[in-house]
């Protein structure tokens, strides 16, 4: 339980549309419950939107901080274009390890070495994604500390930053640099004339995530997915686990157009079908990744199906 209202309401429209049947919302809880039951009581679902935390938490503080202003200090309208860290970013897919051989065992093991396994391997590639520090900036207060860095450049005559400071470059201006890469995680920083006697400083949500338009990304980032998010995954497990034998359990994972840079390629073709098979819980009977007015299906004997949805 815990997904939110337009998750669940676009899953129950997935539900009741693919499967010919009324599902109703279940009631929050105490206990893990799943979020969606058929009215016949042949189906349970439960729902969760595939976008990463500090995506949302940024998102949050872009809508309650201010991220604009008009800066009389300021002769230049300096824009801020924040990078936002998507799926590609925290659900990459997991490269493809192999077993290493007894020959390879055998021949660093003259040496002292020891050679993992596949499985050590995908686990240690795991453990450094969820260490990761890509992290969006603190967007409260940064148009306080941006606008004396940005006095800086305007006196030396710039209108962007520059990322690198060459030998000839002045104390002033190099420290007023680093400190804008600092504090911006590395922004891309550019300015425009202004008619008026006073300049500004405005806040902007960047995107440049690279469209692949190959269905497979899909299969991997949710493999990706279910090995990273233990608690939401366990989360589903507990919600699905306590059901009669005949039953049908669904995992509903909804992806949205801001985070997922190929959810539009998937949403529009009919073709954009992945091949690779996934390695679900035993809880979840059928998987369905949600895509707007598109839906693909996995289980574990059919494997992977697309179904186009009415608005």
């Amino acid at each position: 339980m815990g997904s939110d209202k337009e998750s669940l309401s676009a899953a129950r429209r997935l539900l009741q549309q693919v499967l010919g049947t009324t599902f109703e919302y279940i009631r929050e809880s105490n206990r893990p419950a799943a979020d969606l039951r058929s009215v016949d009581g042949n189906h349970i679902a439960e729902v969760k939107r595939i976008t990463p935390k500090p995506f949302l938490a940024f998102k949050d503080a872009m809508n309650k901080q201010e991220t604009t202003r008009k800066v009389p200090e300021l002769k230049r309208h300096w824009y801020v274009l924040i990078r936002t860290y998507a799926n590609s970013i925290h659900y990459p897919p997991i490269p493809e390890f192999t077993e290493p051989t007894v020959a390879d065992k055998d021949l660093y093991a003259q040496d002292g070495l020891l050679v993992h396994s596949k499985q050590d391997q995908e686990n240690e590639y795991l453990r450094t994604l969820a260490k990761q520090t890509n992290q969006h900036p603190k967007i409260k207060g940064m148009i306080d500390t941006l606008i004396p860095h940005l006095i800086v450049l305007e006196q030396y005559g710039e209108s962007k930053l520059s990322k690198k400071c060459a030998p000839s470059t002045s104390e002033e201006l190099c420290n007023a640099r680093t400190e804008i890469i600092r504090m911006t995680s590395d922004a891309t920083v550019i300015s425009t004339d202004v008619d008026t006697k006073a300049g500004g400083i405005s806040l902007v949500s960047a995107q440049g995530e690279v469209r692949t338009g190959r269905p497979d990304i899909i299969s991997s980032r949710i493999q990706t997915w279910l090995s990273q998010s233990k608690d939401q995954v366990s989360n589903i497990c507990e919600s699905l686990q306590e059901t009669s034998p005949n039953t049908h359990r669904h995992a509903i994972l909804v992806f949205s157009g801001e985070t997922e840079p190929e959810f539009f390629a998937v949403a529009q073709s009919d073709d954009a079908i992945p091949t690779g098979g996934l390695n679900i819980p035993d809880e979840i009977d059928t998987l369905w990744a949600l895509f707007d007015c598109r839906a693909l299906s996995y289980n574990r004997k059919d494997g992977w199906y697309s179904h186009s949805l009415a608005p």
